[in-house]
């Protein structure tokens, strides 16, 4: 059986190892000090924008977690939310870890007035899309771009300039 709560200041180091943990898996190194300053911003949101961060606990152990913002879509004007990065340590996938944890971020969004729920998944990861599927989510007809690294500095230096 698996309870979800907002992270606290308290869950920094356990979020911390599960960040370093997701970031192995997803084959992306990072140093233990972005990661630490990620699990920090996450145990501590701030107002409409977050960041936030949910746990999944299976007994006294933390199992994974979900990490999520606000933000305000212009089209429509409604606060929604964007959840960047659902992560199940590999002795709990397959658990309800994951199915409690979208659950209580729906529980989060209409408690605290947010419209949607918005998230991307890799086409190939079958378990997080089998599992999006078999909560009836359809699939959001959009791309998703990033825009960073060398990318990004080029971007800044090159694009042209905005029209005054």
């Amino acid at each position: 059986m698996h309870h979800t709560r907002l992270a606290a200041p308290a869950d920094r180091d356990a979020l911390a190892a599960l960040i370093a943990e997701s970031c192995a898996h997803l084959g992306e190194g990072r140093d233990a000090a972005t990661i630490g300053e990620a699990a920090a911003a996450l145990c501590a949101p701030s107002g409409h924008v977050g960041p936030f961060c949910l746990l999944s606990c299976g007994g006294s152990a933390v199992t994974g977690f979900a990490a999520f913002s606000g933000l305000l879509p212009v089209a429509d004007g409604q606060w929604g939310l964007f959840l960047q990065l659902l992560f199940i340590t590999a002795p709990a996938r397959g658990t309800g870890a994951a199915r409690a944890l979208m659950a209580a971020l729906a529980r989060f969004a209409q408690q605290r007035g947010y419209a949607r729920v918005d998230w991307n998944a890799i086409p190939s990861n079958a378990p997080a899309t089998g599992l999006y599927r078999s909560l009836g989510v359809p699939v959001f007809d959009r791309l998703y771009y990033r825009l960073d690294g060398a990318l990004l500095a080029d971007a800044a230096r090159i694009w042209p300039e905005p029209l005054r």
